[in-house]
């Protein structure tokens, strides 16, 4: 899966500045907002990259390509779910030091619990887009799932910051008690098991994809 890495990282490379700009954006956007959810744009925003990739993969023939490579469409798949849990765990450091530098800042107040909160939403946030996406990717195509994925990142922006405050977001931190402290981390157990449903969903389309 070296390899595999290699291209990744080097069509990261080819897109630094519009990824600067973005990631600036999620910043301001997460420090002046004053609400813990606008951290979530840099979710968002790197959740896309991956799925971006894989559109720039369809259109430059690729996968075409890939079959002559020492690596079945099994590993093709596996490797794109294992690249987007990492880069759900990048996003997920991003917008907890986001919300640190709104602390100090002055834009926010610090709370354990939210931060808390905080690094988990943006985790399974982080995956829902994936999950949902990438099975659409391989049965039609990555055009497709691209739609679907703005759509989901627009609703997941727009509802959180427009429907929870801060004070809701702290209020429901700080209310987590006994046995509530776990909810948090089932919802992290649930997301990853959809998570790995939908890679044996993918590598069934994949299988059968006419590439």
């Amino acid at each position: 899966m070296k390899g595999l890495m290699m291209k990744e990282i080097i069509m990261i490379k080819k897109m630094t500045f519009p990824i600067i700009i973005f990631l600036a954006a999620g910043v301001m956007s997460g420090v002046g907002g004053g609400n813990p959810f606008f951290c979530l744009v840099i979710v968002v925003f790197l959740s896309a990259i991956s799925m971006g990739n894989y559109n720039r993969d369809e259109l430059s023939k690729w996968n075409q390509y890939s079959i002559a490579m020492p690596w079945d469409r099994k590993t093709v798949v596996s490797f794109r779910y294992i690249f987007m849990i990492i880069m759900g765990l990048i996003s997920t450091v991003l917008s907890s030091a986001v919300y640190l530098l709104s602390i100090v800042v002055g834009t926010s107040e610090f709370s354990g619990g939210t931060l808390t909160v905080l690094a988990i939403g943006a985790f399974v946030v982080s995956l829902i887009m994936p999950t949902i996406c990438t099975p659409i990717a391989m049965r039609f195509s990555s055009n497709t799932a691209l739609w679907v994925l703005m759509l989901i990142g627009g609703c997941i922006g727009g509802f959180s910051t427009a429907i929870f405050t801060e004070d809701d977001f702290i209020n429901f931190a700080k209310n987590l008690s006994g046995i509530a402290n776990l909810i948090p981390y089932i919802i992290v157990a649930g997301m990853l098991l959809l998570y790995a449903v939908s890679w044996m969903i993918s590598l069934k389309f994949y299988q059968k994809k006419d590439i």
